[in-house]
């Protein structure tokens, strides 16, 4: 009798079986993962032991909970493999296409719908290639059409699913350096190498301005959120404006003492935000060539900046891998920013400007929350670099494309915890679902 009640006492009073050294060494290796913020390597490794050494409750226990406490967006269609690296991709209004463009030229529309491999790729569009690299893309408002501009033609308007060219600028006499889009009313812009400047409306299908400037090629180009201003940063370090659709220019240029790489409007379309290799931002009103707020010293050239969709803020992307944040009516540094591990290529705001996405050159993409600037769940890996990021407008989706020919679709509404219940004050005998309830 005793020797019965000594070999099933830890069935009989829940002991639990000794860990194994490998169970042990696993979950201090994964509490190692979880406390250099690498959630993804620590649940690796935690399913792994799992998988080996299933009674182990210790494994069990951190394997869930490392599942439930983090945010993982999932993606929404399997991956797009094209044949050089995607340098541009965007979504249509409706977030039921994607539009990827690449270095080769290339430029294919996708369904977002997650579809199996045989029928993603049944539904595939692949337009008639273009001469030079794909600078920009821009879907109109109803989805129908596609706006590609490429270095060496210019700009083409698409009926993308007849494949039917409707529109195209005369082909450009140097090669393509800008595009600069106005998401709000459908306007794109394109720069060139001898510094002209073409204004096309995507929705109306006509050109709205042709633009020429003495200060050489168009480094960057920015359009006001209702197209009324026009922005080119020229090799000549000035910043030249113009109003449209009559293309008069506003002021007499803003000069800088070196290269501007970055352009942008304010969202009331008053002001002109510059930025580069001077590693200072700046925002100044071109009528009258003066800043209307103090200098934003950022400590390393900037790369890109931009207004978010609300307008109460500035980011400015340095070449150092970090993005400053700033008051956009005060110029005052906001107390966080964001950081990653080597040079972002891409930075895109929410319309709201509550969040924000970036493209990594470390091989991730990455949401952020802007109220504090942290991180809003898991990084996104991807097998190289990531060059471009997208967002729908309800921000529902994220599309994103890789130096390695790659493009995908995820979804950034899914994949955080659901509300646990832990407690009961007394027992729990019944549990249901509701099929289409959808807790965020």
């Amino acid at each position: 009798m005793a020797f019965l009640i000594l070999v099933l006492a830890p069935l009989l009073w829940g002991e639990e079986p000794a860990e194994s050294p490998e169970s042990i060494a696993a979950h201090n290796q994964a509490q190692s993962y979880f406390e250099s913020d690498q959630p993804r390597e620590a649940v690796a490794t935690l399913a792994a032991a799992a998988r080996l050494h299933p009674a182990d409750r210790v494994l069990g226990a951190m394997l869930y909970a490392a599942i439930r406490n983090h945010v993982w967006y999932l993606p929404q269609t399997l991956p797009l493999h094209l044949g050089g690296p995607v340098q541009t991709v965007a979504l249509s209004d409706d977030g039921k296409f994607f539009a990827s463009g690449t270095a080769d030229a290339e430029v294919t529309v996708s369904t977002t719908d997650s579809l199996d491999a045989d029928k993603a790729a049944a539904a595939r569009i692949d337009l008639p290639k273009e001469t030079g690299a794909i600078l920009g893309l821009m879907f109109t408002k109803d989805g129908t059409k596609l706006a590609a501009v490429s270095k060496s033609s210019g700009l083409r308007i698409w009926d993308f699913a007849a494949k039917k060219l409707l529109f195209e600028t005369a082909k450009p006499a140097q090669e393509v350096t800008a595009f600069a889009k106005a998401a709000a009313t459908g306007v794109v812009a394109f720069g060139t190498v001898g510094g002209a400047v073409q204004v096309v409306d995507i929705e109306a299908v006509k050109a709205v301005a042709e633009l020429v400037q003495p200060g050489g090629a168009v480094n960057a180009l920015a359009v006001s959120r209702y197209a009324q201003k026009v922005a080119a940063a020229c090799n000549d370090h000035t910043v030249r404006t113009w109003n449209l659709p009559d293309g008069a220019p506003i002021g007499q240029g803003l000069p800088h003492q070196e290269a501007v790489r970055a352009v942008d409007f304010s969202v009331d379309e008053r002001y002109v935000l510059t930025a580069g290799e001077e590693k200072i931002a700046r925002l100044w009103n071109p009528g009258e060539g003066v800043m209307v707020m103090p200098e934003m010293a950022c400590g390393a050239k900037i790369t890109k900046a931009r207004v978010s969709g609300d307008g109460s803020m500035i980011a400015t992307v340095l070449d150092d891998g970090s993005t400053l944040f700033w008051d956009a009516l005060t110029a005052k540094n906001l107390q966080f920013g964001v950081r990653e591990d080597a040079p972002m290529n891409d930075f895109v705001w929410t319309r709201g400007g509550l969040r924000s996405a970036s493209a990594s050159s470390a091989g991730h993409a990455t949401i952020w929350t802007m109220l504090h600037g942290t991180r809003r769940g898991e990084t996104i890996p991807h097998p190289s670099p990531v060059l471009a990021v997208a967002l729908n407008p309800d921000a529902k989706l994220l599309a994103t494309s890789t130096e390695n020919g790659e493009a995908r679709v995820w979804r950034t509404d899914e994949g955080a915890p659901l509300t646990t219940v832990r407690h009961h004050s007394v027992r729990a005998r019944t549990l249901s679902t509701v099929p289409t309830a959808i807790i965020w």
